[in-house]
């Protein structure tokens, strides 16, 4: 592993450990490259609530033999006590190009393996993530894999999230609440979700770079008005386990915020935010 190496979890060090031996039990060779992502590389890792996110680069294309070996590996991953253990298999020659949205990967999902299947995680921020976060497990430094990160196209990607997944989440979610008594409890991790999701993407849109769910919300502290101070506390608070219910007041709250998020953002360039 590399220099960074010292920042990664026991737990997550344990896991590795246990995909490598399964990966050399399986006879699997193809492996030129295995880089950690997501909370790890952000060192924002939460025992108990974090999953292992992971870029595994092939020396070529995967044959029929190699997706039956890594649906073994993942199958016994499953199985096996600890945190999902989620990412994708590519060739290091796609890394030279935009990721496109219908591109197509073997991946694991939620303890799920996926032989060849619209992979979401193949997308610009996974891509800038690498470039800049990725932690060294196996093979070179992201710096010398020509990782393609376009800002433009980072940009239209992370306003597209918002348009789709996050305007479809506030909607469903404000059509759950509905009724529901203004003193009743929420799952705290749902505000988390919520509030910290859609302020990461205001992070990268804002500053060009990629955070951590911590991160992000103690950027939105220091960049939105005092007004929505609580709620972004009550979001880094069921992040980090301190809480494990909010009152549903909190998180109606939760989702002007991120209606107000969105608004701003669509608003700078120049779109409509209605649909919100």
């Amino acid at each position: 592993m590399d220099n960074h190496a010292a920042m990664i979890p026991l737990v997550v060090r344990q896991r590795i450990g246990v995909y490598l031996r399964l990966m050399e039990d399986e006879g699997a060779s193809f492996l030129r490259g295995l880089y950690l992502l997501g909370s790890v590389a952000l060192d924002d890792y939460q025992e108990g609530r974090s999953d292992i996110d992971f870029v595994a680069l092939a020396c070529g294309p995967l044959d029929t033999a190699d997706i039956r070996r890594l649906a073994r590996v993942h199958d016994a991953m499953h199985r096996l006590q600890g945190p999902s253990f989620d990412g994708f298999y590519i060739e290091p020659g796609h890394l030279h190009r935009a990721p496109q949205a219908d591109d197509r990967a073997s991946f694991s999902l939620d303890g799920t393996f996926h032989a060849d299947a619209v992979c979401f995680e193949t997308n610009p921020v996974t891509w800038l993530l690498l470039s800049r976060h990725g932690i060294v497990v196996r093979g070179p430094a992201p710096v010398s894999l020509g990782i393609a990160v376009d800002p433009s196209t980072l940009r239209r990607f992370q306003i597209g999230n918002l348009q789709g997944y996050w305007t479809g989440w506030i909607t469903s979610r404000a059509a759950a609440l509905g009724g529901v008594p203004p003193d009743e409890g929420v799952d705290a991790s749902i505000l988390a979700w919520g509030v910290l999701g859609v302020a990461r993407i205001a992070y990268t849109v804002a500053t060009g770079g990629v955070a951590s769910k911590t991160r992000a919300g103690l950027w939105a502290l220091e960049v939105y008005s005092s007004d929505w101070h609580p709620t972004i506390r009550g979001a880094l608070a069921g992040r980090h386990g301190e809480i494990d219910v909010v009152p549903m007041r909190l998180m109606r709250r939760a989702l002007d915020f991120m209606r107000h998020v969105i608004a701003d953002i669509l608003e700078s360039d120049g779109l409509s935010s209605d649909h919100t």
